[in-house]
């Protein structure tokens, strides 16, 4: 005939059994963690300095790796720029615009967003600013184009011409584009007269008429994006779009300045970008 169990020995087991439920419950959600990782990766592009063909190719291949590549789930550009060349600032904005229509992309303004500068960021889900930082401009900029020389002989009556009245027509057109990209991503607090204006405003200005949404942080922008994503948590990697300098030419001062700037010979006609276009980029002082 079987032994009944020892009391003692049920009070043992029933315990161990208890142990082992409260070891699990409290490792179980770590083991988890450890074992599947971050919800995903928001990817931070930064865009510095001027707008032009070689940081727009970068930045245009960095958005496209974001929309591929299955573990971006939202972007954040971090832009400190004052715009550039026309046709590669509405190239930026395309593929912004592209980019927003998958995924979240949300802006963070550094030190300035104007005119192609600020073109980029109209299209992103929401514009977080620095307090000091300039937005705005949305205008178009032309250089005149040189006359023809008489000796020249043309094939048609066009060719080579670039009058004054032409120009301005253009840049009408250029300039009515860029107010409509923006009134369409953007609920403003001003007049479209007082857009075409083209100023530039400090950003909690910008804040009040409706440029952007809110003073903030590239921290900010990424937690929001991260949120908008709906990740719990996630990592972060960091692109740069950086322009190549292209041809340079480095002259010293007698204070010892060491001042490298880039050729002349510009291919571009029309601007979006804050005063004359600068042909000439300060790098480096050595005094």
């Amino acid at each position: 005939m079987p032994s009944k169990p020892d009391p003692s020995s049920r009070t043992i087991l029933l315990l161990v059994v208890v142990a082992a439920l409260l070891t699990s419950a409290v490792l179980a959600p770590v083991a988890h963690q450890a074992t599947s990782g971050p919800d995903g990766t928001v990817m931070v592009v930064s865009i510095g300095s001027s707008i032009s063909g070689s940081s727009v190719d970068e930045a245009v291949a960095h958005l496209r790796d974001a929309r591929t590549n299955d573990s971006i789930e939202a972007v954040v550009l971090s832009v400190d720029s004052p715009g550039g060349s026309a046709a590669q600032s509405e190239r930026l904005y395309m593929a912004v615009e592209r980019t927003a229509a998958v995924m979240p992309v949300v802006s963070s303004v550094q030190g300035m967003a104007a005119s192609g500068g600020y073109y980029a960021v109209a299209p992103t889900d929401r514009i977080f600013t620095l307090p000091a930082a300039e937005v705005g401009s949305v205008g178009v900029i032309a250089t005149s184009p040189p006359d023809t020389p008489s000796s020249y002989i043309k094939s048609g009556p066009d060719k080579a011409s670039g009058r004054a009245d032409q120009t301005r027509r253009e840049v009408e057109e250029l300039q009515s584009a860029f107010v409509e990209s923006v009134l369409k991503h953007r609920d403003l607090n001003m007049s479209r007269t007082e857009l075409e204006h083209a100023k530039t405003y400090i950003g909690i200005r910008a804040v009040e008429n409706g440029l952007v949404d809110e003073v903030g942080t590239t921290a900010d922008a990424v937690d929001y994006a991260a949120n908008e994503a709906g990740l719990d948590s996630y990592d972060v990697t960091r692109r740069d779009a950086s322009p190549s300098m292209g041809l340079l030419l480095f002259e010293e001062t007698a204070n010892g300045t060491v001042v490298l700037s880039e050729s002349t010979d510009s291919p571009y006609r029309y601007y979006m970008t804050v005063g004359e276009p600068a042909d000439e980029v300060v790098i480096y002082n050595a005094s």
